[in-house]
């Protein structure tokens, strides 16, 4: 049986991957610039790849009441290894909307928010940043598949898994990446529904 797909394989890149990135294709757009925020402050707040905008309203539910006081990946990557995905959430958002690594920071949200059973948001989300110039990691791609597969939409799950299955070959480092795509599209193929 596999095991869980997005602790195994869909994780938040790690400081080093994000470092390797080469991606500052998202725009914050109406930025809340207040120290003592609170997620109702960042109802306009949206984001752009410069293709397609992504309002963050549609997101503000799935947070826990209270605003990080301070945003930091590290400590975002670190709450979400700990399967604290709801402050992972929090911490990464808050990484995102202070405009630092905005793509890898969006792909950590959309990974802590798929813990919770929020497919179809979070499948919106990391299609976002997979379609965002420079960000080359075949995760997003992944995850909006697996996220589609989920709740049993097979054709954007089958574009996305494929996606991210072509992207994955591009690196020996995204071999699990690729292998779980290709895994998922045989078992959509077949019918089965299930991945064990």
């Amino acid at each position: 049986m596999l095991q869980d797909p997005i602790n195994d394989v869909l994780n938040p890149l790690t400081l080093n991957e994000v470092d390797r990135l080469d991606c500052q294709g998202i725009v914050v757009e109406n930025a809340v610039h207040s120290a003592d925020f609170t997620w109702k402050d960042c109802d306009s707040v949206q984001f752009s790849n410069g293709k397609s905008t992504l309002p963050l309203r549609d997101f503000l539910t799935l947070l826990p009441a209270e605003v990080p006081a301070e945003a930091s990946y590290d400590l975002a990557y670190g709450l979400a290894m700990d399967q604290d995905y709801k402050g992972a959430a929090a911490q990464f958002l808050k990484v995102a909307l202070e405009g630092h690594n905005v793509a890898a920071a969006l792909y950590g949200f959309a990974s802590a928010i798929a813990q919770h059973g929020k497919n179809a948001r979070s499948e919106k989300l990391a299609q976002f940043v997979a379609e965002t110039d420079g960000f080359t990691d075949p995760r997003a791609y992944a995850l909006a598949g697996y996220c589609a597969f989920s709740r049993k939409a097979a054709k954007p799950a089958r574009v996305h898994l494929a996606k991210a299955a072509r992207l994955a070959r591009a690196s020996q480092d995204y071999r699990p990446i690729q292998k779980f795509a290709q895994r998922v599209l045989l078992i959509q193929q077949f019918g089965s529904g299930e991945i064990d």
